[in-house]
């Protein structure tokens, strides 16, 4: 079992699909990719995310913000399928 934490920072990095070392988006597929192997490794048992706090308090701040951000890529989504 592997016991993951991760900070501020990187929650943000993940949910806005941003590479923090090169100062760049994320092509959208390796983003989503991520997330969906983080979602499966802890649907297996194989992590268990651990999560503070300072995060938690963090998280219920910003959860509208998020929203909104999901909604807007739903729309990218949606205008992809169009074409």
């Amino acid at each position: 079992m592997i016991y993951l934490i991760l900070d501020t920072n990187i929650w943000v990095y993940l949910a806005n699909g941003l590479d923090p070392i090169e100062n760049k988006d994320y092509d959208d597929d390796v983003h989503f990719g991520l997330l969906s192997s983080l979602k499966q490794l802890k649907e297996n048992g194989d992590i268990t995310v651990l999560v503070n706090d300072i995060v938690f308090r963090e998280w219920m701040r910003n959860k509208e913000h998020c929203r909104a951000k999901i909604v807007k890529l739903n729309n990218k989504c949606e205008s992809r399928v169009k074409r």
